[in-house]
């Protein structure tokens, strides 16, 4: 299991990501980033598993999970490169 942080325009964005086999088995993401509404953040962890630690399918993910959201302060590309850099470390 990795952790890992990334200071976005405003806030921080954290994830604790399980992989195993390059497949992301378990997802946490938390932190102090401004994401409207907050329980969209929940969409994101379970679109998350069983996804390719791979670039482009956890944008995919990242993407599908957050559309229709407003992000304050934060980039669908912030939470992108927590979850990688947290995946790469489990």
């Amino acid at each position: 299991m990795g952790t890992c942080e990334v200071k976005a325009r405003k806030g921080i964005i954290r994830a604790t990501v399980d992989a195993k086999g390059g497949v992301i088995e378990r997802a946490l993401i938390t932190g102090d980033f401004m994401l409207l509404p907050e329980d969209k953040v929940f969409d994101l962890e379970r679109a998350l598993l069983k996804v390719r630690l791979s670039r482009d399918d956890v944008e995919r993910a990242v993407r599908e999970a957050l559309g229709g959201s407003t992000l304050i302060g934060c980039s669908y590309g912030d939470f992108v490169d927590a979850i990688m850099c947290a995946g790469e470390g489990s």
